[in-house]
């Protein structure tokens, strides 16, 4: 676990990594721990993760880093479960980072009746997002949440309803990108409902990441894991991002916050929903990709907007590589896909998330 850029001390702040036994999470830990942070693993994995904190306190030595309870962000109760232990106003969460997220799943209902994939890339989320609301807001106006999305939410579409979206595979609810695209809109909906109390959000897109993501299908095995090893990005790479959005200094917010009902945006400035990218993951023309994919020419747009991202997956850690780094290491705040902006779709994402969870749509008060 080799140290990244140095950056900023983060001493006296409380960090929760989701899916931090590995990957990309596993390396943010571990850098956000090397910076002073008190981080806690939350894992569903917690045999793993007890032996990712070992080996952080092996490299960083004094690093202050512990197990949380067992989180599964496909199960209700479970995220519930965690958030008893760990949240509550007494517990100021200066940081939350939603990395953990999956794809190739069984096609099938959560026992809680959403889809496999929304629920676990953003219901799930979400959900523990809300519940730490109070421990966000204890470390107001210094807290942050940190939302995990893709390049592949510049491919997503979303249904009409979004209620659809949580539980019809038809309308999205097992499509990756449709899941990243809809992180996307719950960061800049955060934003705007929680900004103005002093708990601030971002998206990041950290790359194309050789993580354990494809373990489980033909891509993670044989010349594909080679072909993948050669062009994606090693974890720790794309940890560098999260970092940098879990890190870098940012100014109160200046928006006024969203009113009961969804009409009222909340008047959030542009600058304040926060997308990063790193390398070409953070260029100007993956800035133009977006949908909405609608109508018969969607499924033409949908295709043209590929070719930029696919550019971008081929040649970012070659170019990185090439050049010793000097190239392409870069994280920037970058336009997210054109459809990410919708205002009045976002609200009713938000919404019908909290209804579908029995949560109140306005943020719960200290």
């Amino acid at each position: 676990m080799a140290m990244m850029a140095t950056g900023g001390s983060l001493k006296g702040q409380r960090i929760i990594v989701t899916g931090s036994n590995s990957g990309i999470g596993r390396e943010t830990a571990s850098e956000l721990a090397a910076r002073g942070a008190a981080v806690t693993l939350a894992c569903r994995n917690v045999a793993a993760a007890k032996t990712t904190a070992e080996d952080i306190r092996k490299h960083h030595p004094g690093a202050d880093v512990r197990v949380g309870a067992p989180l599964d962000l496909g199960s209700a109760a479970s995220i519930r479960a965690f958030v008893h232990a760990e949240g509550g106003p007494g517990k100021p969460l200066h940081v939350l980072v939603n990395n953990a997220g999956a794809n190739y799943l069984p096609r099938r209902r959560t026992n809680d009746g959403f889809c496999t994939l929304a629920q676990v890339n953003y219901l799930g989320p979400y959900l523990l997002t809300r519940l730490l609301e109070p421990s966000l807001l204890a470390a107001a106006p210094r807290a942050r949440v940190v939302n995990l999305s893709s390049v592949m939410s510049r491919l997503g579409s979303m249904p009409p309803n979004p209620r659809d979206y949580l539980t019809s595979e038809a309308a999205g609810g097992e499509n990756y990108a449709a899941s990243k695209l809809a992180n996307v809109f719950f960061t800049y909906e955060a934003q705007r409902r929680l900004a103005p109390l002093g708990v601030q959000s971002c998206a990041v897109d950290p790359g194309s990441v050789n993580t354990d993501i494809y373990r489980s299908v033909a891509m993670g095995r044989g010349v594909f894991k080679a072909v993948r090893e050669f062009f994606c990005s090693p974890p720790r790479e794309g940890a560098a991002a999260v970092v940098h959005a879990a890190s870098e200094p940012w100014p109160e917010a200046r928006g006024r916050q969203r009113s009961r009902g969804s009409s009222d945006s909340g008047d959030v400035p542009r600058d304040e929903l926060r997308f990063y990218g790193r390398g070409l993951f953070g260029t100007p023309p993956l800035a133009w990709v977006g949908g909405p994919y609608l109508g018969p020419l969607g499924a033409l747009k949908r295709a043209a907007s590929s070719l930029p991202c696919l550019f971008s997956a081929a040649l970012d850690q070659p170019l990185r590589r090439i050049t010793g780094g000097r190239l392409g290491s870069i994280t920037r705040q970058v336009q997210s896909a054109s459809s990410s902006y919708d205002t009045d779709y976002a609200a009713a994402l938000w919404d019908v998330s909290a209804e579908a969870l029995g949560l109140p749509r306005d943020p719960v008060a200290k």
